[in-house]
């Protein structure tokens, strides 16, 4: 056949995973686990001589501290060729560090995954790490402790030669608030990626007072231009001076509690100074007076979890923001989708996925929390989620794994079922709609039909309807997209009970529809239908004259899939007429659905590496035709991890691939 047989798994270059994410879930610590040298040590700083460096804000200078430390190191697991580690810096100065960098030695070690702080640099065997957001404050007498994943060539050495680099900024010199009355409330910026056309960085708050604060401003210079914030709402920038106000969800910080305002900016190397914040404080102890001594410490959650849906807020064109459609169910009418208030709603959506392998859980949450991943993909200016998952989730032996529940304390001890549960609560507080994708019958691929030996039909259309029940009453939970990518030997409309994917759609969407008569029912195509080959889970040629019926009206949502050459080289790619042929091609296999008015099309998966020109070319050409049809989506995929195609976030986790976003920045406005 074509494609996909030879395209898949496009899930993942997961391989290359499954020694980190079998070390970190083994819970056992060993402290033998690196053959040489010992594997658990305490190390001073008493080796390490006092210097000063210029800070990140270029404002102030930091202090290397000399002898107010230590650091401990062990390794929890090992195998040949690698292990995951851990160092636990131990306070032990009279005053509070506000921010910290970790220097130390590691020869012929590379760090594959790292967690509770970021690398900052490396120079030869030096390395630098840095808080996160959460982490930043070390009390004196706490501990903070980095865990992260090595790979090393020839002999297993540990670290040694520590430096703790203090980064506490002063009032007034670009790391604190400088408004008057202000001095409740903290301010410190830290980078977490440079590449050197752009970055990546963002502003901790933390409320060192004993009031709540009920809302939030923040104005700062800068030296380059911001194209997108998280977690805050881009106000204005003109001449160097940026304002930055609270998303309605994190207006309010507990006394002890932090906010982290991300932004990506261009060019890299910023310098950002006088930042200022101006807070309004609570009423509820209007007699105390706010004080910079902290009363308690910041928890270890990144950041305070939203408690209601986030409104939307105009902002810049160059900074678009998710907007929520309504906070009830969609329907369809013709080949639009419109919300609970008739208007006409674009799902513009990616996909995260995770659920669907042995991992039971999205992915990347070894490196950062669920609620900065949210924060980040709705500030992005998306407003859907397409949530892959396999039949395992209902399953009890599917323990979720490959989590920092450092970074992620409310997913301990939670079934994937929950933690599907928790990322549906979160998206919800963001204003994401959430389509969910039976994307495999179980962790070990992908089936051609929608049902297998270990899965009869019958069991996949009661787990349908199982969260159909489960979310019921929550319209974030929008639509049901059956079955991922049926092909070959499924067919469409050919009345075979055993193969017809046309008949099993309608089937299960009734009978889902039979519990939650809110939901979309979300149909893909199959490989080959109506004389012609196409990518799987694409062709709806057949719908022309077999359609999906379904028991209610203005519930059904057809799916293409639709990739370039470097996934697998179609014909029409070589074609001399590309890419003149493509806009035909798709009105012909499933364009024509959408301009005929039948029914809307969502194309659930499209997604590059964008390296070649000839996938650049297709990237553009794609994105022209679903704004000029008005037709929704979901970028696959949110993931760097995946293997064809790479990811909307680079390879550390955090970092937006700015040329895929900017290839995609037609479709994310309306």
């Amino acid at each position: 056949m074509t494609s996909k047989q030879m395209a898949h798994p496009r899930m993942l270059a997961f391989g290359s995973f499954l020694c980190l994410l079998a070390a970190v879930g083994c819970g056992a610590a060993s402290d033998t686990g690196v053959s040489s040298p010992t594997s658990s040590a305490a190390s001073s700083n008493s080796d390490v001589s006092a210097r000063q460096d210029s800070s990140e804000t270029g404002a102030t200078l930091n202090r290397m501290l000399e002898s107010s430390y230590q650091v401990g190191f062990r390794t929890t697991s090992s195998w040949s060729g690698g292990y995951v580690g851990e160092l636990t810096i131990t306070y032990t100065g009279s005053t509070p560090i506000s921010g910290w960098n970790l220097s130390f030695d590691l020869a012929n070690t590379q760090l594959t995954s790292l967690w509770n702080a970021r690398q900052l640099s490396r120079n030869g065997a030096r390395f630098t790490l840095q808080n996160e957001s959460y982490n930043a404050t070390i009390n004196p007498g706490q501990s903070v402790t980095i865990g992260f994943v090595a790979a090393f060539s020839g002999t297993a050495v540990q670290p040694t030669s520590f430096g703790l680099e203090d980064l506490t900024q002063t009032p007034g010199t670009g790391g604190g608030s400088t408004t008057p009355g202000a001095s409740q409330v903290a301010a410190v910026f830290t980078k977490d990626n440079d590449w050197g056309s752009g970055f990546v960085g963002g502003i901790t708050l933390t409320n060192n007072g004993t009031t709540p604060v009920t809302d939030w401003s923040l104005t700062f210079q800068s030296n380059v231009a911001l194209d997108s914030a998280w977690n805050g709402v881009l106000v204005s920038q003109s001449g160097g001076q940026v304002r930055i106000g609270a998303q309605s969800y994190n207006k309010r910080i507990e006394p002890g509690q932090q906010v982290r305002v991300g932004f990506q900016g261009r060019p890299g190397n910023p310098v950002i100074t006088n930042i200022a914040v101006t807070p309004t404080t609570g009423t509820a102890n209007p007699t105390s007076s706010p004080t910079s001594t902290p009363t308690s410490s910041p928890t270890s959650t990144p950041t305070t979890t939203p408690t209601s849906t986030p409104t939307t807020t105009p902002t810049p064109t160059t900074s678009p923001t998710s907007t929520p459609p309504s906070a009830g169910y969609l329907h369809t009418q013709g080949s639009q989708i419109l919300d609970s208030e008739n208007q006409v709603v674009v799902l513009r959506g990616v996909n995260w996925f995770g659920l669907e392998t042995n991992t039971y859980c999205p992915h990347g949450l070894w490196t950062r929390s669920m609620d900065s991943m949210l924060d980040q993909i709705a500030g992005l200016g998306y407003n859907c989620l397409r949530v892959p998952y396999s039949d395992d989730i209902f399953k009890s032996s599917s323990v979720p794994n490959g989590i920092d529940f450092n970074q992620n304390p409310d997913l301990r001890n939670l079934s994937a079922l929950q933690v599907m549960d928790k990322l549906v609560e979160k998206a919800g507080a963001r204003g994401l709609k959430i389509i969910l994708d039976r994307h495999r019958p179980d962790a070990n691929g992908q089936s051609a039909l929608w049902y297998t030996p270990a899965v009869s039909e019958e069991l996949w259309i009661q787990h349908w309807e199982s969260l159909a029940q489960r979310y019921k009453n929550n319209p974030t939970v929008i639509g049901c997209d059956l079955h991922n990518e049926p092909h070959s030997p499924a067919t469409w409309g050919s009345g075979n009970v055993s193969n017809d994917w046309r008949l099993a759609a309608e089937k299960a969407g009734n009978r889902i529809l039979a519990v939650n008569p809110n939901l979309l029912i979300v149909v893909e195509g199959v490989d080959t239908a109506g004389g012609s080959s196409y990518w799987w889970g694409g062709n709806l040629r057949g719908a022309a004259s077999a359609p999906v019926r379904l028991s209610r009206g203005g519930r059904l949502v057809y799916q293409t899939h639709d990739y370039p050459a470097t996934v697998y080289n179609q014909s029409w790619f070589s074609a001399p007429n590309y890419p003149a042929n493509l806009a035909p091609l798709w009105d012909l296999t499933w364009g024509y659905l959408a301009k005929e008015g039948t029914a809307p099309i969502l194309v659930g998966e499209f997604g590059t590496k964008y390296e070649t020109a000839s996938d650049k070319i297709w990237l553009n050409t794609l994105v022209q035709y679903i704004r000029s049809n008005r037709l929704s989506f979901t970028y696959w995929s949110w993931n760097p991890n995946s293997g064809d195609t790479g990811g909307i976030l680079k390879d550390d986790w955090r970092t937006v691939d700015t040329a895929k976003q900017q290839a995609l920045q037609p479709i994310m406005t309306p």
